[in-house]
């Protein structure tokens, strides 16, 4: 029990270990001093500190002595100890001139290689980083590099061959999920017994020989070290080792050979690089894909970009990478597709149909992560490729994007229904059996808003498609039927208070007795229908949708219909009457979210429509209806606040469009004085839109910075406003023209 000082209780405290620091010398040494319990050889630290004094000491007998403590430490139980004797004995060799024979150097050389099989990983990589070291510090070495590679390599064919027996499987219980299998087992050893291993444990051996193999190949240079098996063993460790580290630390290899030869790479390595690439730009881990899209540019750059006899092979798997969810994979990918690919859209029109059947093939990927990555890359090629090319798989592609429809997890929806837009928008669809349509209707009442947003694109861009043929009229009369039938569920939600939300979401049975994953695990994203797992990944929602929910899906809906004048805009103002009736029940919690979605339709439709228009039909709908429910300040909570925020927004933008002065007078006009109030409250909070800047209470602020202003109130400059300050009493706002280069206008659009 120790107390942490004066007046308060005692805890029971942990004493930690201090960090191993490795930067230098001298900090390892103070490390190793402060470490506890006592190492076993800290009684020679000082002599073993005396090989780094500054001048150098002039004593050989006391070097020598020096040198056979710091060699006591390569014996020792102690980690820490064993470290220090492989970076001290490193920083030795090479802070001191090389002689030959050097017997520092013939140890270090020997005891390194013993190490890569140390448990502590620590002394695994400081012992694979020594053996490169060794065999640039070597009188010979060529020769020192071929006793190193003939050690390793072998510790790399034991377990090479032990990763390639039959796994026996693990007993599980009904829940987990199927236990791991290795494919491919070699004939070569039935003699071996079936060994139980998974894919994260047990290969610390072979990922430290692929490390050590890469530090004495980077010493040694552009020399060839394989043969037709070696390259066998690093093709099968790279694309289909079960352990994630094993695969990225071969192509580790692979990308330093890469380096190291640049444009004169053999072309039997280069062959290898093709058909490890080939197996390795589609992994499933994330962090292997990433190492594997770095070898795919160090590939490039020894081949001066993408040559079209590689197209093939590669063009798919790049082009789809750059569409893939983790940043580093897209980005990167993105990069090396603009270094070396040249002309992207020709390469991917020259390789249409390899590259659009693996798109589809990935639409059907376990991993909902590829499934996305696909649809994206599905929508791409329909909108930016030559028409003529994509009409030769139009079919085929509306047939697989619309088995996505189907996918559990609402990411993939959500892309998919992004891509149909596009293919009906430029295309149009055969959709006789009328599967596609009812379809995009399903996810136009789905859980995700943003599902229902781009269900409703899908939708007006099918009509878009349909009226460039002439072909509209029974989807448009469809259209209103079905509209009309969804808009007012609504109304008939229960009521239901935040309380009953909060209780509903934080059931404990739909949070007890799960399984449970790393946060890593792929478990979670391999997993599809009736094998669906929990998990950090997981995109499934499962509860049902609220019939709030499908009334925002017409809503959407609507806004898309309004901007791409589809429809006549008395026909859309009818139907912004049915959507306004519904959102006067207000019952249950969520009704704010639904007039903040109309409130967003109502930005689009001020943004996109021509301002004669929007003056003549829209002007005084939006105005009466934004004032009236922001006007009250909303419930007060989240969701209020951000009704009342895409409210305020939509007033500015109207002051923007059509003029501060001729807004003003409209909302004076429909709403009256009250009006008048939220108006000035929402110019001030956007600090003064379309030009015109408004001071409180009788002042007025123009400029930049703080305006002053006479009367009951105080004006304020550009800039300088607080968001939605009550209006001074007796005061009056008022508009005045800016003056011509001090006052900036215009709300931020976030």
């Amino acid at each position: 029990m120790k107390s942490l000082g004066k007046g308060l209780k005692s805890y029971n405290c942990k004493i930690f270990l201090p960090k191993m620091d490795f930067s230098t010398p001298e900090s390892l040494l103070s490390s190793l001093r402060r470490r506890g319990p006592a190492l076993p050889n800290s009684s020679s630290l000082d002599a073993v500190s005396s090989l780094f004094n500054s001048p150098p000491t002039s004593n050989p007998p006391a070097t020598s002595d020096a040198l056979a403590r710091l060699s006591e430490y390569s014996t020792s139980e102690r980690w820490e100890e064993l470290a220090a004797y492989l970076f001290l004995s490193l920083a030795y060799l090479k802070a001191k001139p090389n002689t030959n024979p050097n017997p520092v150097l013939d140890e270090l050389t020997s005891k390194s290689t013993a190490f890569l099989l140390h448990s502590e990983p620590r002394v695994r990589s400081l012992a694979a980083e020594c053996i490169g070291e060794c065999v640039k510090m070597s009188a010979d070495p060529k020769a020192t590099f071929d006793a190193c590679f003939k050690i390793i390599w072998t510790s790399v064919l034991q377990t090479y061959k032990i990763s390639r027996a039959p796994i026996a499987p693990l007993k599980t219980s009904s829940s987990d999920p199927a236990p791991v299998t290795t494919p491919n087992p070699d004939p070569s050893t039935p003699e071996n017994p079936a060994i139980a291993l998974d894919d994260t444990s047990g290969w610390r051996e072979l990922e430290t020989s692929f490390t050590a193999l890469i530090s004495i190949v980077t010493s040694l240079g552009p020399a060839p070290f394989w043969d037709a098996s070696t390259l066998e063993v690093i093709q099968y460790c790279a694309t289909t080792h079960v352990n994630r580290h094993v695969r990225a630390e071969s192509i580790n290899l692979c990308i330093k050979v890469c380096e190291i030869w640049g444009e004169k790479l053999p072309g039997q390595f280069a062959d290898n690089v093709k058909v490890v690439l080939e197996g390795t730009l589609r992994d499933n881990w994330s962090q292997v894909r990433m190492v594997a899209c770095k070898l795919c540019r160090s590939y490039l750059d020894c081949t001066s970009g993408l040559q079209e006899s590689d197209e093939a092979v590669l063009a798919k798997y790049m082009s789809l990478n750059r569409f893939y969810l983790a940043d580093g994979v897209r980005i990167f990918s993105q990069e090396t597709w603009k270094i070396h690919v040249g002309d992207g859209k020709a390469v991917l029109e020259r390789n249409f149909r390899s590259v659009i059947m693996w798109y589809l093939k990935c639409l059907d990927e376990d991993n909902h992560v590829v499934r996305e990555s696909a649809a994206l890359a599905v929508g791409e090629a329909v909108t930016k490729l030559d028409e003529k090319v994509v009409e030769t798989m139009l079919e085929f592609i509306v047939e697989n994007v619309k088995v996505a429809f189907y996918d559990e997890s609402w990411p993939v929806r959500d892309r998919a229904l992004v891509c149909l837009a596009h293919v009906a928008g430029r295309f149009g669809v055969e959709d006789e059996s009328g599967e596609v349509w009812d379809l995009l209707w399903g996810n136009l009442r789905d859980q995700i808003w943003s599902v229902r947003d781009n269900a409703g694109w899908g939708i007006v861009e099918w009509l878009k498609g349909d009226l460039k043929r002439g072909t509209e009229e029974g989807k448009l009369k469809d259209l209103v039927k079905r509209f009309e039938e969804r808009v007012g569920e609504a109304k008939k939600e229960p009521k239901r208070s935040r309380k009953d939300v909060e209780k509903e979401v934080m059931d404990k049975s739909m949070h007890t007795n799960n399984q449970l994953y790393s946060c890593g695990s792929l478990a979670p994203k391999l997993h599809k229908s009736a094998n669906r797992v929990a998990g950090c990944s997981d995109c499934m929602v499962t509860r049902p949708t609220r019939l709030w929910e499908v009334t925002d899906g017409c809503i959407y809906l609507l806004s898309h219909l309004a901007v791409a004048s589809v429809v006549e805009d008395k026909e859309i103002m009818t139907m912004f009457g049915q959507v306004v009736e519904a959102t006067r029940h207000e019952i249950y919690v969520e009704h704010e979210t639904l007039k903040t979605t109309v409130m967003k339709a109502f930005g689009k439709i001020i943004e996109e429509k021509d301002t004669k228009v929007l003056k003549k039909v829209y002007c005084n709908y939006i105005i009466d209806y934004v004032v009236r429910w922001i006007g009250g300040g909303g419930s007060g909570d989240g969701l209020g606040n951000l009704m009342v925020f895409e409210g305020e927004r939509c007033l500015e933008k109207i002051a923007k469009k059509i003029g501060g002065g001729i807004a003003r007078g409209r909302v004076e006009e429909v709403c009256g004085d009250s009006g008048l109030e939220v108006f000035n409250r929402a110019m001030m909070a956007g600090g003064g839109v379309g030009g015109m800047e408004m001071g409180v209470g009788g002042g007025v602020g123009v400029g930049v910075g703080a305006g002053a202003g006479a009367g009951a109130g105080a004006g304020a400059g550009m800039g300088m406003m607080p968001p939605r300050p009550p209006l001074a009493a007796g005061g009056s706002a008022k508009f005045i023209p800016s003056v011509q280069g001090l006052s900036i206008s215009g709300a931020t659009e976030l």
